[in-house]
């Protein structure tokens, strides 16, 4: 299991080298404050890490909220069943 593991990195980091080379020419990026010349490949990683990371917060408080809902009704159910 280790060994297909370890294949599975391997060909994940390959293929994110080759779509760095490919994607290395700089482009301009203008956000509020100023701006900045960056390769299209950091950019597009940038932004795929922040909208995991979003994503990520976003689920974490859903599910906070549905264990709260969920410790709720165990509780009602527990005091109905005594």
């Amino acid at each position: 299991m280790r060994f297909f593991n370890l294949i599975i990195i391997v060909l994940v980091m390959v293929v994110g080298a080759v779509f760095a080379v490919l994607n290395a020419e700089p482009v301009h990026f203008n956000y509020y404050f100023a701006s900045i010349d960056l390769p299209l490949s950091v950019l597009l990683v940038g932004f795929l890490f922040s909208g995991a990371l979003m994503g990520a917060i976003v689920s974490f408080f859903v599910r906070l909220s549905l264990k709260q809902e969920n410790a709720q009704l165990r509780y009602q159910v527990d005091k109905h069943q005594q």
